[in-house]
């Protein structure tokens, strides 16, 4: 009696050290992970990306600092970034502040400020490594915010049908540091 009590304790306590690991509070997490079946490229300097046959567009691309831009027309999903000053563009835009919040209002291709009422997480490990904001409309929008040097920032905007949720959620799942 005394062993089966003395191993249920020890159990509990290996239980409890193994949670220990990771960032507190993480809800709707999306692990990361690739496809083999899929093609990697670059998708900033220290970061790829894969995609599934049918998108087209330049990539990563640039002479003074990249910009990006992928598209599967047919399934009516876009991908962008460019955070450019009058002489440079960088990888990453503006740094999240608060990383707790559920919404994002966010400015879209210059143009359109929108309320995204919709988060996802990304993790590695049972680590945040990046937030998807999205809305939840027929033609939905969405920013990527992604870990880099501790801090999470602005990476990338999607423009997509709400029926292709998931595949966006594996494509951007598929990130990973070079």
């Amino acid at each position: 009696m005394r062993t089966a009590l003395l191993l249920a304790c020890c159990m509990l306590l290996l239980a409890a050290c193994h949670k220990g690991g990771g960032d507190p509070e993480i809800k709707d997490a999306y692990e990361l992970k690739q496809n083999p079946a899929w093609e990697t490229e670059n998708f900033k300097n220290n970061y790829t990306i894969q995609f599934p046959p049918g998108y087209t567009g330049n990539g990563m691309i640039g002479f003074e600092g990249n910009i990006f831009d992928k598209r599967n027309e047919e399934k009516a999903i876009y991908f962008s970034y460019g955070f450019c000053s009058p002489t440079f563009c960088y990888d990453f835009g503006d740094t999240l502040k608060n990383t707790a919040q559920e919404t994002f209002t966010g400015i879209f291709y210059g143009i359109d400020t929108l309320l995204l009422t919709q988060r996802i997480n990304f993790t590695l490990s049972r680590t945040l490594t990046g937030i998807f904001y999205h809305s939840d409309d027929t033609v939905s929008y969405g920013k990527l915010f992604w870990k880099d040097g501790g801090v999470i920032k602005e990476a990338l905007d999607v423009n997509y049908r709400k029926e292709y949720l998931q595949q966006v959620t594996e494509i951007i799942g598929s990130i990973r540091h070079k």
